[in-house]
């Protein structure tokens, strides 16, 4: 109970975030903060372990990254960016010259930030227990992706929430397909990487697995996402690959999958033929944003879209809200020390889950389908922005501690040692 209250808990709250438009809506983001105060709370309680020196650094420098985001929003006077001036035609009130130019929005930001250290040391202190992880991990998404199939099947949805003409174009409770196709893409890995467990396949986990795994590969295929099914098959040849499952399994998740593909091949098919106006449009977009962050490279703006909608020229697709790049707009809104700071805690926390492949079985399982979602989730970001909707990014954190906590090594007459069977000491528990 001392670790699967708080996980169970924190997974409920960013699974219910998910129907806020994916956590976008003003009470998905407070779920997913209060999933993260959990964690802290959690962290601040439990015993310490031996993290190591990578870890320290990676929060030292998310740390950094917050309080960046709260100086940004300060009223310092000052108007670093001609954006900001504009973009009083769009908003009432910005405050007294902050750096940001909706200083309300880069707080958000920060309390987001804030929330995803949380949720990931949580998932740090998790994988110190055995526990069915990733098996609660691909059945809450697949529950969630059941709800959002049935609802886009007869064109429903709660007020102010998008709808999609037609089932096929699966998108609900998400902004898009793109974020619906990651999301369910987190499910699809999740379910991999607990059948490639020996212990994930034995009695009822073997079942549960196998129908989380077909319900989230069905709804990857429903979304229509182009960049998300290449993306997905990118995370999912990196999970297997350093896995080296039975042959028999692959064959079962290749047979099932292509089953899967010939029931919506026809509007995948018909979505990659405009692949073509779609990376136009995208190219154009990213060209001005590294033109709007060459204007502000040490501060940033704090805010992509007002940014671009006050100085940036009109796209022919209506309001552009994204980069559809993370490291462009990270760049643009917070500014080249910021973002070098993200990618170095990120690395340093995609070592650590690299570490934990050779510790345990455990924690092979683990870091290779955390290695996974991260190559999923950060190729896409290359091209798209699902990482925006705080459901996601959640999710991509909780994963990505159980991963990196495999690397721990607890010391050998230690309960954790014992409990995760130790080398030096034998399995006891």
């Amino acid at each position: 109970m001392r670790y699967t209250l708080p996980f169970g808990t924190t997974l409920a709250l960013i699974f219910a975030s998910a129907f806020g438009h994916g956590g976008e809506m003003l009470w998905g983001q407070g779920l997913v903060a209060l999933a993260g105060a959990i964690g802290l709370i959690h962290f601040a309680a439990v015993r310490r372990l031996p993290w190591g020196r990578s870890l320290y650094v990676a929060a030292l420098a998310w740390v950094m990254l917050v309080a960046w985001c709260i100086a940004q929003a300060l009223p310092m006077g000052l108007a670093v960016h001609p954006s900001w001036i504009a973009a009083r035609s769009i908003l009432e009130d910005l405050g007294p010259g902050a750096i940001a130019i909706d200083p309300q929005a880069t707080l958000d930001a920060a309390i987001r930030l804030a929330a995803y250290g949380g949720v990931f040391a949580l998932g740090l202190h998790a994988a110190q227990r055995p526990g069915d992880w990733l098996i609660w991990l691909a059945v809450g998404i697949g529950v969630t992706v059941i709800v959002g199939l049935m609802v886009d099947a007869n064109s429903v949805g709660p007020a102010g929430l998008a709808k999609v003409r037609h089932w096929g174009d699966a998108a609900f409770p998400f902004a898009n397909r793109n974020h619906f196709c990651v999301f369910a893409g987190i499910g699809v890995l999740a379910a991999i990487g607990s059948l490639l467990d020996p212990i994930g396949r034995i009695g009822w986990r073997r079942y549960v697995a196998c129908a989380a795994l077909l319900v989230c590969l069905g709804a990857v295929f429903a979304s229509h996402s182009r960049a998300g099914l290449l993306v997905l098959a990118c995370g999912v040849g990196v999970t297997v690959f350093l896995n080296r499952p039975p042959r028999r399994w692959l064959i079962i998740v290749f047979i099932a999958a292509s089953a899967l593909a010939l029931l919506f091949a026809a509007g995948v098919v018909v979505r990659f033929e405009t692949i073509g106006a779609a990376a136009r449009l995208r190219l154009d977009i990213m060209a001005a944003a590294s033109e709007l962050a060459w204007q502000a490279p040490w501060t940033g703006v704090g805010s992509f879209d007002l940014a671009i909608q006050g100085i940036a020229p009109p796209f022919g697709q209506g309001m552009v809200q994204s980069a559809h790049n993370i490291v462009l707009e990270s760049l643009m809104e917070r500014g080249a020390p910021a973002t070098i700071l993200a990618i170095a805690a990120i690395t340093l926390v995609v070592g650590q889950c690299a570490r934990s492949i050779q510790a345990s079985r455990a924690g092979k399982v683990c870091g290779a389908t955390a290695l996974g979602v991260a190559t999923m989730v950060l190729l896409h970001g290359m091209v798209d922005f699902s990482v925006h909707s705080p459901s996601i990014a959640a999710l991509v954190a909780i994963v990505l501690g159980l991963g990196a906590g495999h690397a721990v090594v607890p010391a050998p007459g230690s309960a954790v040692g014992l409990a995760r069977g130790n080398p030096l000491e034998g399995a006891r528990a």
